[in-house]
């Protein structure tokens, strides 16, 4: 079936992640595959960066990964079958080089109902569907 899953989360929206995350659990124990878990941070504005503290990447670094190790502890796969990871950019272009990164042979996504301004903007992941190398299970 699959072999390697990549699960986008936003840490900050848990009624997106929940649902995506137990599909992708699911379907990993399913085929004995490796999980990906990866959160994207935004990227500070230039006017904002001279006001943060010295240390402030690498705490915010720190705080992702511990959110996501916690994530992970609540699919029910063993540890070593989970990873994480945490960059900072956009979200499409992260998610899909992270596809190819992983190899994964599957990417799970949450995503809410389509509202015109996704028609007209497109959202993260409909951009991660049109350009990933790999399947694309949405969510909702």
């Amino acid at each position: 079936m699959f072999s390697r899953i990549l699960v986008p989360v936003d840490v900050s929206e848990p009624e997106l992640t929940a649902p995506a995350l137990a599909q992708a659990a699911e379907l990993a124990k399913a085929s004995g595959a490796a999980m990906h878990l990866v959160y994207v941070r935004p990227f500070m504005i230039d006017a904002a960066l001279e006001h943060l503290p010295k240390d402030f990447f690498a705490h915010e670094e720190r705080q992702a990964l511990e959110e996501l190790r916690r994530l992970a502890r609540t699919t029910g796969l063993p540890e070593g079958q989970v990873s994480t990871a945490s960059p900072i950019g956009n979200v499409y272009d992260h998610v899909v080089a992270a596809g190819k990164a992983f190899t994964a042979d599957l990417i799970v996504i949450g995503s809410r109902r389509p509202a015109m301004s996704t028609y007209l903007l497109g959202s993260n992941a409909a951009r991660i569907v049109r350009h990933a190398e790999c399947s694309v299970l949405v969510v909702r």
